[in-house]
């Protein structure tokens, strides 16, 4: 069954239920002379299709059309610090100059991740991995891309780290 087509048959089931109250309160009308306690109904036949357009349902039925998503975005400090906690190393030492092979690849991950799952900027993102320039940003991207299809473990990784961030990667 298609979205609108849910939209549609809970649409109908809105209305159905509508019309049972009215029926129950023994308070039939048409569409326009609803009565003035019945605000919501009143408010509902007006912009049942506006909801159907927008994609939004109405208040009772969010809870079963729409699925729970984060709060919001993680940020790139959230990111570092949980990639740092995950391969055991400081935070301290992913933003600073080293270059060791166990702390490249953390810091790689991180850009990565912090160009994946947030709207930030490579020259923002390059601010605060330490102060880096946004084609080392972009090449870490590109590794970790390329090197996700082929590692499996790497790939094992990454789902992990976001699942640990509470978003889908």
């Amino acid at each position: 069954m298609s979205l609108i087509e849910e939209y549609h048959a809970a649409h109908k089931e809105r209305q159905r239920r509508i019309a049972a109250a009215a029926i129950s309160r023994k308070t039939i009308c048409t569409p326009v002379e609803y009565p003035k306690h019945d605000i919501q109904a009143m408010y509902y036949h007006h912009m049942w299709f506006y909801d159907l357009v927008m994609g939004i349902p109405a208040l009772d039925d969010r809870a079963e059309i729409v699925p729970a998503t984060p709060a919001r975005d993680p940020r790139i400090d959230e990111i570092i610090k949980t990639v740092a906690c995950f391969f055991g190393v400081s935070k301290l030492d992913i933003i600073s100059c080293r270059r060791t092979a166990e702390i490249v690849r953390p810091r790689q991950i991180a850009c990565y991740l912090s160009k994946l799952l947030t709207v930030k900027s490579l020259p923002e993102i390059g601010r605060r991995m330490g102060g880096r320039d946004h084609t080392t940003i972009l090449h870490a991207v590109r590794k970790i891309d390329r090197l996700r299809s082929s590692d499996a473990k790497l790939e094992s990784d990454l789902h992990a780290i976001a699942a640990c961030l509470a978003v889908p990667l």
